[in-house]
């Protein structure tokens, strides 16, 4: 169960977050005619233990093609407690903010809209090092391997 902090926003436990998160995800994908998706067990894991490698390295990168197992993947990072509808919210103003820059946004939203995956699972950790940044992984399947040609 969530609790608050001292100006009454509430923190979601990492169960909540997930159930936040895809229902953001779900109601993007609505919007867009896409099928709902549900969450992994084994996405949970993969995309938690990434994250937790993430925070004790205090690094930020995408995890190696052979740990997703062709698992789509992304990434984000905040200083303070996010929800699930601020993290799809990062992950789509990636997309508009990307589209003459790098690729990567491009990514986050063609993650977030493709009609293609249908599991997704949700980790969250915190670096050890002096910022304590939040760190976000999420994964999908079946992944898109679209960057892979660019």
């Amino acid at each position: 169960m969530g609790c608050s902090t001292k100006n009454n926003t509430r923190i979601l436990s990492l169960q909540e977050l997930r159930k936040d998160v895809l229902l953001a995800h779900n109601s993007l994908r609505k919007q867009h005619k896409l099928p709902p998706a549900q969450f992994s067990a084994q996405l949970n894991t993969m995309a938690q233990t990434w994250a937790d490698n993430l925070a004790e390295t205090n690094t930020f990168q995408h995890s190696p093609q052979d740990h997703r197992k062709g698992a789509g993947e992304n990434l984000a990072g905040h200083n303070e407690l996010i929800n699930g509808e601020g993290l799809v919210q990062m992950w789509s103003r990636d997309q508009r903010h990307s589209m003459f820059g790098e690729r990567q946004g491009i990514a986050h939203v063609t993650y977030d809209l493709c009609k293609d995956w249908t599991h997704m699972g949700l980790g969250r950790s915190r670096e050890r090092g002096s910022n304590g940044m939040y760190i976000y992984v999420a994964n999908y399947l079946p992944g898109n391997d679209w960057m892979t040609s660019l």
